[in-house]
């Protein structure tokens, strides 16, 4: 049999190709036809959200009677879409653009969330059944039902008896089962992001179970809200990634609008083959305007440091301020970019970091979301090239430093929360967090006799310490809650720090007996200190707590070193740590540096030329 061969889609009103899958059973061959239509124009159809995997693993499907290659993991979907007893018409990425053309590939991409708006329905595929996939998916349903009860509901026995009975006890397999569920890899892939965003109706199914996506989102909601306990003994890696994809989706349904930095900043623990796809892919959300404004236009005729490169010179040229610089700048061990230091690796996802201006949520659009102003209000002016129009690179700015790192801390590392925590795995994490709470403490101190000795603001180190680990931000804008929670952690603490004077840190009994304590209390409705600080210091999260030569205490990159300086730049709101590399500086990221957040040690007129390379 030949191989199937594309037609050239016809010039003019936007033109799509669409697939009529032939009714079967669930085994055998596969066979279908394809169509091609004006977009405007096109018949009703099922758009497909599904996970590719490996691109190298293939299978086949005959196409108007010749063999089409596919991603294997779209065949069980195929033969169970196909059992349903009728023709389907669908619209899915691998059969109806063609991948080996460049050129279409990129004019699809360009027009994919009009593809998904216009849907009929979306179809998510999350895979084929395991153990605990229909436990998972009725267990969510049983949430949603929870989530979406009314007041007059809420105020009956039943509701009452589901909430605090039928979802209490950590011993529930379907806890287990639910999150589960969000360990499927559809959840950390770029393209399904505006895939179930842009969606006005959205299916997950898996095997044979069927979950609308509204309802799962009301059941990921209703556990943060209503049994946030549960995240003391279960959780997911993918549980940013899934608030981050609703807040997309809350934005684009208000008409919010932000830039396209915003929106990568986002969802950058989301997941391509294609490195290019880490940009291309979220170009239908609510930064569509942004990336059209800065000509970011789908093309795959260029690498992806070309195309990282392009995106932050055009950024830049355009510019006021250098919010542009505070994305977080995350380093791979392996193959890593060549990119230089100012020019954010967007394939790069881990380790996770949130930016302190809080760009995921919007904190270039809305600068009110944050209270830092270092150079009190200065602006950015970028020097542009005359012959090219654009930035001149190395990059100008202009600045000058207020201190060099002499000590710091451990970084900061997320511990590993996935899967049912028992009180082992709690203690663990308990252990090792205890380890980095010693070492942040000991690099506070440094040079101080006394928590209670001043800062160079006249607070007490006490402060200043708890301020840091804060990133001056308080819960609920509310200062006096938040030192609050963080005495209460503190408390704590001068409790568990009696375990290493005994000589007992190593052993693992004296933390799990700290665990089920900490259990004993919650079920006598006394809150865990340790889960209240987790859930304060994201900030703190791949960062380095760090002391300067004048006595300053901040948070740093994880990738600062000793030796690093802490520099202030014109139109930035954040210091940046910053190496030198001969007569050129390296952008290492920005900083919070404690009492010079409102512009306590700028002065323009120090400021002079420095090239970031």
């Amino acid at each position: 049999m030949e191989d199937y061969q594309y037609q050239p889609l016809i010039s003019g009103d936007h033109r799509i190709r669409l697939v009529k899958l032939d009714q079967g059973e669930k085994t055998g061959e596969i066979t279908c036809s394809v169509i091609q239509c004006p977009l405007s124009a096109a018949p009703e159809y099922e758009a497909v959200s599904y996970c590719w995997g490996d691109p190298r693993d293939q299978t086949q499907v005959v196409c108007d009677g010749k063999i089409l290659n596919v991603p294997l993991n779209l065949r069980k979907f195929l033969l169970r879409t196909r059992a349903k007893g009728r023709q389907r018409t669908l619209w899915i990425d691998s059969i109806c653009v063609n991948q080996a053309d460049d050129d279409e590939k990129a004019s699809q991409v360009r027009e994919m969330h009009q593809v998904y708006r216009k849907a009929s329905r979306t179809l998510i595929w999350l895979g084929p059944d395991s153990e605990n996939s229909t436990l998972g998916i009725q267990f969510a349903l049983w949430l949603s039902k929870l989530s979406a009860a009314s007041e007059a509901e809420k105020k009956t026995w039943r509701y009452w008896w589901g909430k605090n009975w039928e979802c209490y006890g950590i011993s529930l397999r379907q806890w287990a089962a639910f999150f589960e569920l969000f360990e499927r890899p559809w959840f950390s892939r770029a393209w399904t992001v505006q895939e179930a965003v842009l969606s006005s109706n959205a299916w997950i199914t898996c095997g044979d179970n069927a979950i609308s996506w509204s309802a799962l989102v009301g059941a990921l909601l209703f556990s943060f809200t209503d049994q946030s306990w549960i995240f003391e003994f279960y959780g997911t890696t993918k549980m940013n990634t899934l608030l981050w994809l609703y807040h997309s989706q809350a934005e684009l349904a208000n008409g919010t609008k932000r830039f396209h930095y915003e929106i990568l900043a986002r969802h950058r623990q989301s997941e391509a083959f294609d490195l290019r796809d880490t940009v291309f892919a979220f170009r239908g959300l609510s930064g569509h305007a942004s990336f059209e404004e800065y000509n970011i236009i789908p093309n795959y005729k260029h690498n992806a440091e070309t195309l990282f490169t392009e995106l932050a010179v055009a950024t830049l040229s355009q510019a006021s301020n250098l919010d542009f610089l505070s994305i977080p700048r995350l380093q791979s061990s392996e193959d890593p970019l060549n990119l230089p230091s100012w020019v954010p690796d967007w394939s790069c996802r881990a380790p996770l970091c949130c930016s302190f201006l809080q760009l995921e949520l919007g904190g270039a659009t809305s600068r009110q979301l944050t209270p830092y102003n270092a150079t009190k209000g200065s602006l950015y002016h970028p020097i542009i090239d005359d012959e090219t129009k654009r930035v001149k690179t190395p990059l100008h700015l202009f600045g000058y430093t207020v201190g060099r790192i002499t000590t710091q801390s451990k970084c900061w590392d997320l511990q590993d929360t996935k899967g049912f925590q028992s009180i082992t795995k709690q203690a663990i994490v308990l252990q090792k967090n205890q380890v980095l709470v010693n070492d942040w403490r000991a690099v506070a101190l440094a040079d101080t006799s006394s928590e209670d000795d001043p800062y160079v603001t006249g607070e007490t180190v006490y402060d200043a310490m708890w301020q840091t680990c804060v990133a001056g931000i308080f819960a609920n804008g509310n200062k006096e809650k938040t030192a609050k929670t963080y005495s209460r952690f503190e408390s704590r603490q001068r409790i568990l720090r009696i375990i290493p004077r005994l000589g007992l840190q190593d052993y693992l009994w004296p933390w799990m007996l700290v665990v089920l304590v900490g259990h004993i209390l919650r079920l006598l409705g006394i809150a865990n200190p340790e889960m209240e600080f987790r859930t304060s210091v994201s900030f703190m999260i791949n960062r380095r707590l760090f002391r300067t030569d004048n006595r300053y205490m901040g948070l740093g990159p994880a990738i600062a070193e000793v030796g690093d300086y802490v520099m202030l730049v014109k139109g930035a709101r954040m210091p940046f740590i910053v190496k030198p590399r001969g007569k050129l500086w390296e952008l290492m990221g920005d900083a919070y540096l404690h009492g010079a957040m409102s512009g306590r040690l700028w002065n323009e007129e120090k400021c002079h030329l420095m090239l970031c390379r």
